[in-house]
């Protein structure tokens, strides 16, 4: 009886590790992409007139090197209407990192 209590309890600390273990890596995968998705850094917003050719996408990677241009997508989208369909002309609210 004795020998089967030990051998649970060696088998409960070892799913207790694997769980700290698990949580551990899944704690550090969300801070890394927490901090990618949402830097520290400032948004401004700089007017542009739209040349025939520009896209959003663009005119983000234009302004903003070395950023996640699918969140300063959304940042766009929230600030301009209807940015899908830029025409040229529309002075439009491009998102830009202050560093």
């Amino acid at each position: 009886m004795y020998i089967e209590f030990k051998k649970r309890r060696r088998i409960d600390f070892e799913l207790l590790l694997i769980y700290f273990f698990a949580f551990i890596i899944f704690s550090s995968f969300v801070i890394i992409t927490f901090e990618k998705v949402f830097p520290n850094h400032e948004i401004d917003y700089i007017e542009h007139e739209v040349r025939k050719g520009e896209t959003v996408y663009y005119l983000i990677q234009e302004y903003n090197q070395d950023a996640d241009i699918n969140t300063l997508i959304q940042y766009a989208e929230n600030k301009n209407k209807d940015i899908g369909n830029i025409k040229p002309g529309e002075v439009v609210l491009i998102p830009v990192i202050k560093e």
